[in-house]
């Protein structure tokens, strides 16, 4: 298994303590540092290859949501807090994991751990990734990544449509899995049934995105933060003609 370069941050000296001692016992962390708040944190976060950030979210200072989207080009993060409240707003930042620390143990952070490995793999292929591979009647059949315009769920299918023009592959498979397939630098969920290529989005308003093809995908509420933060938007005009400001 890979090593994780993490750095640990909670402004709770005795939940810090615990995260460490648990980190410890386990042999794939390599901690880079421990912190009591994100200001300290900040320059190693910055400055070195940092894995993964396992922080607390209510803390002094700047919260962990905040630092987290205070970053550029954020390490994968793990929340832990006392706070149920803020799940859905750090899974829609793409948090790897979000644990309540009443259920914090070894055995709950080794269920982190898969997908911590799981998620470093494919940012580990993402560049150098260009074909999308799956069976069909004992054949593998690739499709050139940056030829996808997008994916549309279809039941137990998918259906991947691309630049070709041509009619679309369907394969069986769950959105989820071919989501931690494709690569996220490159694409992004816009709808339970929908994920984009963000090189292919030609415009877009506060309900929709229009695709090289026409093709025009609606834009579900639950996505549209983690969108407009991927093409890094603050302000979008509505179809009502008002402008919404975005956090």
């Amino acid at each position: 298994m890979h090593i994780i370069k993490t750095v640990l941050i909670d402004d709770d000296p005795v939940a810090r303590l615990h995260v460490e001692s648990l980190v410890s016992d386990i042999d794939v962390f390599r901690v880079l540092g421990s912190f009591p708040c994100t200001d300290h944190a900040l320059e190693l976060v910055t400055s070195r290859e940092v894995d993964l950030i396992i922080s607390g979210i209510q803390m002094s200072g700047m919260d962990g949501i905040s630092f987290l989207k205070s970053l550029e080009r954020p390490p994968l993060v793990i929340f832990i807090t006392s706070y149920p409240e803020y799940a859905t707003e750090g899974f829609e930042l793409d948090v790897i994991d979000f644990i309540l620390k009443s259920m914090l143990s070894r055995d709950r952070l080794l269920k982190a751990v898969i997908k911590v490995q799981r998620a470093m793999f494919y940012r580990q292929i993402d560049g150098g990734m260009k074909y999308f591979k799956y069976k069909d009647r004992g054949h593998t059949v690739f499709i050139v990544i940056h030829e996808i315009l997008y994916v549309e769920a279809w039941g137990d299918y998918a259906r991947i449509y691309t630049v070709t023009g041509m009619a679309p592959h369907i394969l069986l498979g769950k959105m989820k899995d071919i989501e931690e397939q494709l690569s996220w630098r490159t694409f992004v969920r816009v709808h339970r049934s929908f994920i984009v290529n963000m090189d292919h989005i030609v415009s877009m308003n506060a309900v929709k995105v229009v695709l090289k093809n026409h093709k025009e995908i609606n834009i579900g509420m639950q996505y549209r933060a983690q969108l407009y933060a991927r093409m890094g938007i603050k302000q979008i005009r509505h179809w009502s003609g008002n402008l919404i400001n975005l956090p």
